[in-house]
């Protein structure tokens, strides 16, 4: 499984999983619930292939690594092709002859970029409510689950942005490579800009299932600050919701780099809008002349209905 990379004017960040065998079937749009929760579960039971040597090649630029033990592989190789666009990632197994492909993407160097969470800002996820984030993870696909309805809104960002010339998009979010083909299958479906992920590491017991995208946040922060330094010409615009640690982190993010951050926008969300932290963000972002949003479904139905 080679996960999009991300490249800059010189360099490529390669990353993928390497398993034994992959259950995930073929996704159908007609799954039933049984379909659904028994695909859930194959992909919280991966095997990886753990210490296994693999070629990685890139354009002209080729090195072999070995994968760690939950099967991960990740390396920087040299990009010296186009200024832009999405590019060929080779990965090869010397052992058993066996070669898969990827692809990375290449942004504009100065165009301004977003970062995106996904749980509750792009898809409806419930994350902070345990029942019914799980009855979505176990029971529905990437063809059942709803997107935001801000996202659905076809003018929806012009109408908050004053920048109209988005170059990319990245997506930072606290769930697992587990998700990485439902991820990229609902993506695909719901006609969602293309762009590359930044998920946690995978879990390889079923157990861990109820667990998923749980835990401490600083992932986020920790992929945003690398986006930071991969592309040190490149401008950002934040978007996240209030279920979690978003505004949190964007305001560490503002904080260590205030010129490099274009705006944030944070979806409310009715279980986790605290009036509190969004006062703080507010008065905070005035200070650091960022422009900040928050907004909630209600507004979005009140822009789409001027139409």
């Amino acid at each position: 499984m080679i996960y999009r990379g991300v490249g800059n004017s010189n360099q490529v960040l390669v990353r993928g999983h390497y398993f034994k065998r992959y259950p995930i079937k073929e996704l159908k749009e007609e799954q039933s619930s049984y379909q659904n929760l028994r695909q859930a579960y194959n992909r919280w039971r991966l095997q990886p292939h753990k210490n296994r040597k693999l070629i990685v090649k890139v354009g002209e630029d080729q090195r072999e690594l070995t994968t760690g033990k939950d099967g991960y592989f990740e390396v920087l190789l040299n990009h010296t092709g186009p200024d832009s666009g999405w590019f060929k990632i080779t990965v090869n197994d010397p052992e058993n002859g066996n070669q898969d492909q990827g692809s990375y993407f290449v942004p504009d160097p100065t165009s301004p970029s977003i970062i995106s969470d996904i749980d509750d800002t792009v898809l409806i996820s419930h994350s902070t409510r345990f029942l019914r984030k799980m009855r979505l993870i176990l029971f529905k696909n990437a063809h059942s689950r709803k997107s935001t309805k801000h996202i659905k809104s076809e003018d929806w960002m012009s109408r908050i942005l004053p920048e109209k010339e988005i170059d990319s998009h990245f997506y930072v979010s606290s769930s697992e490579w587990n998700l990485y083909d439902f991820l990229a299958d609902f993506f695909r479906i719901k006609g969602l800009p293309r762009g590359p992920f930044f998920l946690k590491r995978l879990k390889t017991s079923p157990l861990k299932l109820l667990k998923s995208g749980g835990g401490h946040h600083l992932h986020k922060l920790d992929s945003i600050s690398f986006l930071m330094s991969f592309y040190p010409d490149k401008t950002f615009y934040l978007l996240g919701d209030s279920g979690q640690k978003d505004i949190h982190i964007y305001m560490e993010v503002a904080r260590q780099n205030p010129e490099r951050v274009k705006g944030v926008l944070i979806r409310k969300i009715r279980h986790g809008s605290r009036k509190r932290v969004l006062g703080e963000a507010t008065e905070f972002f005035r200070q650091e002349n960022i422009p900040f949003h928050a907004f909630s479904d209600q507004e979005i139905d009140q822009i789409n209905s001027t139409d």
